[in-house]
């Protein structure tokens, strides 16, 4: 019951960020957008993981690749993201975030 409800959640939390953003959008520009977005997303998640994670992860000889995959995958989707929000609206960019949930179920 407890991934259940985790489930949920994170979907209002998609929903309500998409809103947010688009109310947002009416006023601001997507570039203003995407930094506050990112840096709260970094801060949030580099917090938890310097609390919860042994430091011995930061010497992996791949951690400069997940870096740089990290810091550039969020700004291209989310640049591409609230350029869809402006032009689309919210009821239809939203199930263009993430399409790979539906290729699992397809692929053999």
């Amino acid at each position: 019951m407890f991934a259940e409800v985790v489930a949920i959640f994170s979907a209002m939390g998609w929903s309500g960020d998409s809103v947010l953003v688009r109310l947002g959008l009416r006023k601001s520009n997507i570039f203003a957008a995407m930094l506050v977005s990112y840096t709260v997303s970094v801060t949030c998640i580099w917090t938890y993981l310097l609390l919860t994670t042994p430091f011995d992860f930061l010497r992996s000889p791949a951690m400069p690749y997940f870096l740089v995959s990290g810091c550039l995958q969020p700004l291209f989707a989310r640049a591409l993201y609230y350029e869809a929000l402006t032009r689309m609206g919210v009821s239809r960019a939203g199930p263009l975030r993430a399409p790979s949930r539906c290729l699992p179920p397809l692929s053999p």
